[in-house]
């Protein structure tokens, strides 16, 4: 194949990613290299970090979000949005980003990639207990979305 696209899940083998004749790229919903992985969109709101709530398009690698990246771009979060809202709005935006990013290289020899640094923390499904889980919801319903989004239009 000339393209080869995924939408998160799981690692696909080097053998898989190499047959790929032109680009093989993966829309993570999540803002690499902070946050790779499971569940990054509840992860960044568990640390507070509303500017990490995002999409990354990146080069396929055999490590988790860890190949060079081609699009970035943080999620437009409305107050009362749910945690479903934010990932959605996550996914929303990667396609967006997915599609910008076909019609430029339909268009040009060569595309700007941005090697990751090797920092960050790789979020495992398990991760995302409960215990984060309720964290967040009372976070959200106490208004501290609301206040994020409010000290972040004051910019």
């Amino acid at each position: 194949p000339y393209f080869l696209f995924s939408l998160g899940g799981g690692l696909l083998q080097p053998r898989l990613i190499n047959s790929v004749r032109g680009l093989a790229i993966n829309q993570h919903s999540g803002w690499s290299p902070e946050y790779k992985g499971s569940n990054t969109s509840h992860q960044a709101l568990y640390h507070r970090d509303l500017v990490r709530v995002g999409n990354t398009v990146h080069l396929l690698a055999s490590g988790a979000d860890s190949g060079a990246i081609l699009r970035r771009s943080s999620v437009k979060v409305h107050e009362g949005d749910s945690l479903d809202d934010v990932f959605m709005a996550a996914i929303a935006l990667g396609t967006e980003l997915l599609f910008e990013l076909l019609s430029e290289a339909l268009e040009v020899d060569s595309l700007p990639v941005f090697h990751q640094p090797h920092m960050g923390k790789t979020c495992l499904a398990q991760d995302l207990t409960s215990h984060r889980l309720k964290c967040i919801e009372q976070d959200l319903d106490n208004g501290w979305l609301q206040n994020a989004i409010a000290e972040e239009q004051n910019w």
